[in-house]
């Protein structure tokens, strides 16, 4: 599995560039879709990849970065060719998008036709919910949320993998791991335990 992570992420400045300058605004999101779009077609066809992840995120705790429309006009239309490269070459493609983004899901999963999502946080969308929401159509990875990796206890961090699992265990379309990428804050000893007791799922 390859991830990219393109430069489709805006800071303070460039927020203000769209509404002050949105031809210089539309011409960054070309061009980046353009590099992020090459990217991806040529990891795609390598023979050992199986699937590419876009790291993307897009909202914060409360809601999407920017509005829905701008996305729409800007972002999906880029994901939507990305993901048809992909699966050309009959492999997987998985958004990893951070934050409250249930605005764009429909998108997602029916325009772009993600195969996954990674990336789910309990004070945000916990991973039970997504899997209730989302599951029939799409896998739901991660859920482990990272907080509790670095702050919780080893029992309490076993004990929310046994919640998590009696809920997106069933039917399938689930993958267990950390609600983000696995950061050097997180105790060992508590991300041993999320995978050991992730190995009893289903046993």
């Amino acid at each position: 599995m390859c991830t990219l992570t393109p430069t489709l992420r805006f800071h303070q400045a460039p927020f203000f560039a769209l509404h002050d300058d949105p031809d210089l605004s539309a011409d960054v999101f070309a061009r980046t879709g353009e590099l992020t779009l090459q990217a991806i077609e040529s990891m795609s066809k390598i023979e050992a990849v199986g699937g590419v992840i876009l790291a993307e995120d897009i909202g914060s705790k409360n809601d999407l970065m920017m509005s829905p429309a701008i996305f729409r006009e800007y972002v999906v239309p880029w994901h939507k060719k990305m993901a048809r490269a992909v699966h050309e070459q009959e492999k997987l493609f998985i958004l990893h998008a951070c934050g409250k983004i249930e605005k764009l899901m429909d998108d997602f999963i029916t325009d772009v036709e993600i195969d996954g999502r990674h990336s789910y946080e309990d004070q945000v969308t916990p991973i039970e919910d997504a899997k209730r929401l989302y599951g029939k159509n799409i896998a739901v990875l991660g859920g482990v949320d990272m907080d509790l990796l670095a702050r919780g206890s080893e029992q309490e961090i076993r004990h929310r993998v046994r919640e998590i699992a009696a809920v997106c265990s069933r039917g399938g379309g689930f993958g267990l791991g950390t609600g983000n990428s696995a950061a050097n804050y997180i105790p060992p000893s508590n991300y041993l335990a999320m995978l050991d007791e992730g190995r009893k799922i289903n046993q």
